[in-house]
């Protein structure tokens, strides 16, 4: 009885009815009470130890299992698991105060779970958020599985669950609703955010006394792990007995003898596809340069018309040199004139686009009549639309939506009470439905309408060649709500009635036909591009989390994937007290490897012994995950923040050391050494992270550091050092920060 009833969460330092009989059992489970024992933080007071026992009751959840095979990845985002019902119950339109979290990972085998240890699956990183029945976590697909791409490429969206069934989206709170510091109540509708990777089982994950994340009516938990399977299939592997080697990748840089799996770091293997394409488009940008071979004429063309278009190659002073595409009496038809002079296209007044992406669409713009002619298509029973002169919904495009039943709506995409994530405003209808039908599951509506936007509000098309940027969605219930699947896309607009010139735009740089994004920002932020850094350059891209991707081996293609599977999962264990008036945190978040674009990473070279990364920045830059929306309004009503819990982000084996330093005073805040496992045992692994230290600060805790007020504008300083004997790919050195807003009022 005693063991049960301290398995289901009893209170940490509290005592029962039987007092006197148990308090040598209780005192015995309140010093062991810690999921995964004791902690040391990075920043202890001389002479006070820290006692790392978290506070309050807790409650345990496990994941679903990830089935893998050797050098596979599993990157997607999990279902939701419930919390226990009693939890969910007594926190029914009440505030939880959650005081911390633990986590492992184990492998299912047939004899009961076991702890797994890094190098068996590692835990490259995981996001993982606690919802409540406010809030929602959605992505690509119900069941949790990402569309091409996966991870950060379709983001685990937080929106609410009015949202969901087609209401308006309930933001926590929004700018223009901020006249003052929010109450703890609407505080308490963001759900706690968790971003960590190998580091987490040994480093302390809590709030110091007096704090804690504040969470109305939680219900759920969402976990998106980032794993790689690298557990050795070899004929007579005993776990137990430490890492072994597996085959890897001819690109892999683990030196032979390493005690660490080169898959580790996602070696860009011949599985994937690294392509640099030609963008053609219609001559109307300044970047717009000739085509000069028939065979790049030819295949713009295809791109433009389909691939029924005929293809002429001749001499002809009626068209215009190189590259074109037109109509005649026998079809569509693709031009290379050789002649070296040659016609401008004149004249035509009607010009036709077509998009084929989540959706379909055509587009037949007439200038004499004054009208254009949408077709649009999308899977029957659900809603799909698109989105006008735009590649993402905060940039508030007008916007086509079609209901289950074929019910068409324009909309301002992104505005209204629902915010940038939601439908946004009905708009006056304009369109007039040609047709609506649907043919083997496919609902097409045909469209008509003037050039010229109704109001300020609509669209107005334009009777000329170019590019259209373009959204598009597809949701899955009838009525519009949130969208299943969404994208970016483009249509170009070719003259009908005469002839429309191509050119080369731009360059297309892919890996398995996802675009290459990475984009490294440039000092003071970070000095990547200083360093020439080979991660900033797709040409010089070998690996990381663009070749790292869901359902991705990272083998090469002519080495087999060993046929054996192997079940893991994660188990969490939250820390919890009723809300009585602690000082609620925030999540923050900053990345020394800074990127303009695409997800933040960097590679190590060799050469020196350390190769060594600085960031320059100051609070106001600080990403806000859960609330980035309000950023601005933040900024606004405060002075500025108190670094509460500082928790670095690194990986092994290269990791030796991060700081961030206060400029303003030239005084290191925090300083986090990493601490390495020597053995086989899991969180004793050799080359592996153990643990990386948290900076903890309070003002009451006399075995913590007092926070220093930071003000928006103060200069801040991080600095990330690895170790370079080695060239390491894909690394990181993020700074995860928990910090109490100092708001004005």
């Amino acid at each position: 009885k005693l063991q049960f009833l301290y398995l289901i969460g009893q209170p940490v330092g509290q005592t029962t009815m039987m007092q006197g009989l148990l308090s040598v059992c209780l005192a015995g489970a309140a010093a062991a009470a810690n999921m995964n024992g004791d902690y040391v933080i990075a920043n202890p007071v001389e002479g006070r130890p820290f006692a790392s026992d978290h506070e309050g009751e807790w409650f345990e959840l496990s994941t679903p299992t990830a089935k893998m095979q050797y050098s596979g990845v599993y990157w997607t985002l999990m279902p939701e698991v419930a919390l226990p019902d009693d939890v969910v119950r007594r926190f029914d339109g009440k505030i939880m105060a959650i005081t911390g979290w633990e986590a492992d990972q184990y492998r299912r085998t047939k004899d009961g779970d076991v702890k797994a240890p890094m190098y068996e699956v590692y835990n490259h990183h995981f996001e993982a958020r606690l919802l409540s029945n406010k809030t929602a976590q959605l992505v690509g697909l119900k069941d949790g599985v990402l569309p091409p791409g996966g991870g950060h490429r379709v983001k685990t969206d937080i929106v609410s669950r009015d949202a969901m069934a087609g209401r308006p989206l309930l933001e926590p709170f929004t700018p223009s609703d901020m006249t003052a510091a929010p109450a703890p109540e609407t505080i308490a509708k963001v759900p706690l955010y968790i971003l960590h990777g190998g580091e987490y089982r040994k480093s302390f994950n809590g709030y110091p006394v007096g704090y804690a994340h504040l969470l109305e009516s939680p219900t759920t938990l969402g976990v998106a792990p980032m794993l790689v399977d690298t557990m050795s299939r070899s004929p007579g592997y005993k776990p137990e007995g430490g890492f072994a080697p597996g085959p890897l990748p001819k690109v892999s840089t683990a030196p032979a003898g390493a005690n660490y799996s080169g898959l580790l770091e996602c070696p860009c293997s011949t599985r994937r596809a690294m392509k640099v394409t030609d963008v053609y488009g219609t001559c109307t940008s300044s970047r717009s340069t000739r085509i000069t071979s028939v065979e790049s004429c030819f295949a713009a063309g295809a791109a433009a018309l389909g691939s029924s278009a005929r293809n002429v190659t001749a001499a002809r002073a009626d068209a215009p040199a190189g590259c074109s595409v037109g109509h005649d009496g026998a079809g569509d038809f693709v031009l290379f004139n050789t002649a070296a002079g040659g016609a401008a296209c004149a004249g035509g007044t009607t010009f036709a686009g077509a998009m084929t992406s989540l959706t379909q669409m055509g587009l037949n713009v007439d200038s004499d009549a004054g009208n254009v002619t949408i077709t649009l298509s999308g899977p029957d029973g659900v809603w799909f639309g698109v989105g006008f002169d735009a590649q993402a919904m905060g940039d508030q495009p007008y916007g086509l939506l079609v209901d289950g039943e074929g019910t068409v709506e324009e909309h301002r995409i992104g505005t209204g009470a629902g915010g940038l994530r939601s439908a946004g405003t009905v708009l006056a209808a304009q369109v007039e439905v040609v047709s609506n039908g649907v043919s083997g599951g496919v609902r097409t509506v045909v469209l008509t309408r003037g050039l010229v936007g109704k109001t300020a509000q609509h669209y107005t098309f334009a009777a000329a060649t170019g590019v259209v940027p373009m959204i598009n969605a597809v949701g899955d219930t009838s009525a519009i709500a949130y969208h299943k699947l969404r994208t970016a896309s483009q249509v170009t607009m070719l003259n009908t009635g005469s002839c429309t010139p191509l050119c080369v735009e731009s360059v297309s740089k892919t890996i398995d036909g996802i675009p290459f994004d990475k984009v490294c920002a440039d000092e003071p932020y970070t000095d990547l591009l200083k360093l020439n850094n080979s991660v900033c350059h797709f040409e010089t891209y070998r690996g990381g989390l663009e070749c790292c991707k869901h359902g991705v081996f990272l083998l090469d293609a002519d080495q087999a994937v060993p046929e054996e599977t192997e079940e893991y999962f994660m188990k969490f264990r939250f820390y919890y007290k009723e809300y009585t008036g602690q000082t609620p945190t925030v999540r923050m978040m900053w990345e020394t490897e800074k990127m303009r674009s695409g997800t933040p990473e960097y590679d190590v070279p060799t050469g020196n012994a350390t190769y060594t990364l600085t960031s320059r920045f100051t609070p106001k830059d600080l990403g806000i995950p859960t609330l980035d929306q309000q950023k601005a309004a933040i900024h606004r009503l405060s002075d500025g923040v108190e670094l509460i819990g500082m928790h670095a982000h690194c990986h092994a084996p290269s990791c030796l050391r991060m700081e961030l330093w206060n400029r303003a005073t030239n005084t290191l805040i925090c300083g986090v050494d990493p601490v390495y496992g020597n053995g086989t045992a899991a969180w004793d692994e050799k080359a592996y992270l153990q643990a990386l230290p948290p900076c903890l600060f309070s003002h009451t805790n006399p075995a913590l550091q007092k926070p220093v007020p930071l003000a928006w504008d103060t200069p801040l300083e991080s600095i990330k050092v690895d170790a370079s004997g080695t060239e390491h790919r894909g690394v990181m050195g993020y700074w995860n920060l928990d910090a109490s807003i100092l708001w004005k009022q």
